[in-house]
């Protein structure tokens, strides 16, 4: 992780307000909704920005939280020593009631003491939505939020996290965390590394197209047809570079039903072998 201060642009010594607007300002100028007109390397480069300003905030936010309480709302006044010693005081025990009740009636409290409320979600997504980038309409319902949210998001220009900010009406800070998962898919299974999505496919073959290589046409994401060569004398997994999501890679896994000596078969000469192709032929094919 980056040095949060550097990352914002703040100091060591700064409040919380100041780490807000910080962060606030950086998210309002690289938030992925703000940079649809630049171009894909632009937009990576905001992206990125954007999470490690949300990375860093989150950790200040939550390294801090006590002095934010205390200090740095209310400047150099401790108010935490004032109240503890005015609740000591059995003197001054009607008076503290009261300042409790208006406090708590008129929201001081929450607003004062309390940092972001946190929700943490997790949206599914296929192959497909990720692949073709498909927009996804969202209403979120969330706890002590009386209106829903509304987003509309481009899958794989926020993958595989997303990050938003709410104010509600009440001034009370809502901090929305995203997380995408990947929902199973018929054809095709995936690993992934680095938020590269490398996808598996699974071919079954014979001995004729190991030793002569084969042509396959595939079904592919969004219902797209991809024709693959895969050569000669290929065992078990034929990798095309760039072909998964995301800069992964497609890897063909191939089974075959039976087996053949290749040192044996490289014994034969172009004749004999001519004639063993043959015979495959007519007999598998």
């Amino acid at each position: 992780m980056k040095n949060p201060y550097i990352v914002l642009g703040i100091s060591i010594n700064s409040s919380y307000n100041d780490i807000k607007n910080a962060y606030t300002k950086i998210a309002l100028k690289n938030h992925p909704d703000k940079i649809t007109n630049l171009t894909e390397e632009e937009k990576k480069i905001c992206i990125n920005k954007f999470r490690e300003a949300t990375e860093a905030y989150h950790y200040l936010t939550n390294q801090n939280k006590n002095n934010f309480d205390y200090e740095d709302c209310y400047d150099n006044f401790n108010w935490k020593d004032f109240f503890y010693e005015m609740i000591n005081d059995k003197n001054n025990i009607h008076l503290v009631n009261n300042i409790a009740s208006f406090l708590i009636n008129n929201n001081f409290i929450n607003k004062r003491t309390k940092g972001p409320i946190k929700h943490k979600l997790v949206l599914y997504v296929t192959l497909d939505e990720l692949y073709c980038n498909k927009k996804k309409k969202i209403r979120l319902i969330l706890k002590k939020i009386n209106e829903p949210i509304y987003l509309s998001l481009n899958c794989m220009d926020i993958y595989p996290y997303y990050n938003k900010i709410y104010i509600d009406d009440d001034g009370i800070e809502h901090d929305i965390d995203i997380n995408f998962k990947i929902e199973k898919n018929e054809l095709y299974t995936y690993k992934i590394k680095n938020n590269k999505i490398n996808l598996y496919y699974n071919v079954k073959s014979n001995i004729y197209k190991y030793l002569n290589g084969f042509r396959e046409e595939i079904d592919y994401l969004n219902n797209e047809k991809i024709k693959i060569y895969i050569p000669k004398y290929i065992n078990n997994k034929y990798c095309l570079k760039n072909k998964g999501i995301n800069g992964g890679n497609l890897t063909i896994n191939i089974y075959y039903e039976n087996k053949v000596n290749l040192m044996k078969y490289n014994l034969l000469n172009k004749n004999e072998k001519y004639r063993f192709n043959k015979i495959l032929n007519e007999i598998i094919l």
